[in-house]
C-alpha cells in the first residue's frame, strides 16, 4: 500500500542540509556572504533547478515561532496567546519549493533591508487572523506596539511545517534580507 501526505510543496529531488556559520563565529555580515556564495556556487553546478534558504527548514523538526498582534485590533496587557509560525527566506523560495501564491506577491528585490517589511501568510494564519477578510494589506507585528511593522503582501497555500503528520499551523514568511 502507497502512501502520501500532501506536504504542500514539491519534496521530488529535494536536497535540504543545515549550515550554521555562528558555529565558526562568523558575524551576520560573513554569514550573509557565505549564504550568497553558497547559492552562487550550488546555483553553478550541473542538474540544479533552484537554490533557496530558509531558516527553519521544512520537516526539520525544528520550530521558529512568536506572536502576532493585528493592527486596529484591541489586546489586552500582557497578552500573548496568538502564535504564528516562521521562516526567513532567501528569495526564490516559493518557486524552488513549488509553492503556490494564493493571493497577492511573492517577495522581489524591492524587498531589502531598507524598504517596508513585509511577509506572506499561509491559508492556516488567513483563516485564523483574517477570518472573512481579504488579509493583502493588513498590517500586524510581533507585540502590541508594533501592530503596523509588517504588511502581508501574499498569501501561500499551507505546506507541512515541522511534521508530515500535523496540519500546516498558521505561518509567516519573511524576506531574509529583511531580517
Amino acid at each position: 500500500v502507497q502512501q502520501y501526505v500532501d506536504v504542500g510543496f514539491n519534496p521530488r529531488g529535494v536536497v535540504i542540509f543545515r549550515v550554521s556559520p555562528g558555529l565558526n563565529g562568523y558575524d551576520e555580515t560573513r554569514s550573509r556572504a557565505l549564504y550568497e556564495q553558497l547559492i552562487s556556487r550550488i546555483r553553478s553546478a550541473p542538474g540544479i533547478r533552484g537554490v533557496a534558504l530558509s531558516h527553519v527548514g521544512l520537516l526539520s523538526g525544528a520550530v521558529n515561532s512568536t506572536s502576532i498582534f493585528v493592527q486596529g485590533r484591541a489586546y489586552q496587557p500582557r497578552e500573548h496567546n496568538n502564535e504564528i509560525y516562521r521562516l526567513v527566506i532567501s528569495p526564490g523560495f516559493f518557486e524552488t519549493m513549488e509553492m503556490p501564491l494564493l493571493l497577492g506577491r511573492g517577495f522581489t528585490d524591492r524587498d531589502h533591508a531598507n524598504a517596508p517589511k513585509v511577509v506572506v501568510i499561509n491559508e492556516a494564519a488567513a483563516r485564523k487572523y483574517f477570518p472573512g477578510e481579504h488579509p493583502v494589506g493588513r498590517r500586524f507585528g510581533t507585540s502590541a506596539e508594533t501592530t503596523a511593522e509588517l504588511e502581508i503582501v501574499g498569501v501561500l497555500r499551507d505546506a507541512r511545517y515541522d511534521s508530515v503528520r500535523d496540519p500546516a499551523p498558521p505561518t509567516m514568511y519573511m524576506p531574509y534580507t529583511q531580517r
